[in-house]
């Protein structure tokens, strides 16, 4: 029986543009200050939202209710403080990615950003874990906040403190807004290893 010979295996890759590579650069700057930007709006209409206002109670003895000072502060609930934590240290991550990845699209890249690539993918991960996490923590407090909970007997509060309510509220969701932001980051990483892979492989065998 006569063996056949086949050729060694011919691959050819197709470079991947640079227009392509330079719009992915791009849109990762773009990201990531709007990243920046809805972290700093989300916490400073958080720390800024303590209301202090006064409301009647009445009390058994006293011919009218007495009034008494309320106020709200974003430092009462523990839920709130993870999120503030968690979108400070966000804040200065931001800033500090924003900066390599506005090295690479000028050209100026030195060889150590290089290789913090795969360390910022990595720290993106966590990071968005982190904030999914602390804003639905917060999310849910301010839901309680709004609505209050029968079964167990918690009061509904933002009746009272309405200007704190919104505006914590508000942060709160500003930055579940950074955290799609920062979803997306991801996903625009993983488009741009796909893009590096070849697009067109062929292969040629002969004599089978």
């Amino acid at each position: 029986m006569k063996e056949t010979e086949s050729t060694p295996v011919a691959v050819s890759v197709v470079p991947v543009p640079k227009s392509h590579s330079k719009l992915i650069e791009m849109a990762e700057v773009f990201l990531r200050i709007l990243m920046v930007v809805l972290s700093i709006t989300a916490l400073v209409l958080i720390a800024t939202s303590e209301q202090t206002k006064t409301i009647m109670v009445p009390i058994p003895g006293f011919p009218a209710p007495v009034p008494v000072p309320v106020t709200a502060k974003f430092q009462y609930l523990p839920q709130v403080v993870y999120l503030v934590v968690a979108v400070s240290a966000f804040i200065l991550y931001g800033i500090i990615t924003t900066l390599v990845s506005l090295s690479t699209l000028i050209k100026f890249k030195p060889t150590f950003i290089s290789k913090l690539t795969i360390y910022i993918v990595i720290l993106d991960v966590l990071f968005l874990g982190i904030m999914a996490s602390a804003g639905g923590a917060a999310a849910g407090a301010s839901y309680i906040g709004f609505k209050g909970n029968k079964h167990t007997g918690w009061q509904k509060l933002c009746h009272i403190t309405s200007k704190f309510c919104w505006q914590a509220g508000s942060g709160v969701v500003i930055s579940l807004v950074a955290s799609i932001v920062q979803l997306l980051l991801i996903v625009l990483f993983v488009v741009s290893q796909y893009k590096k892979i070849p697009n067109k492989v062929h292969w040629q065998q002969n004599g089978l």
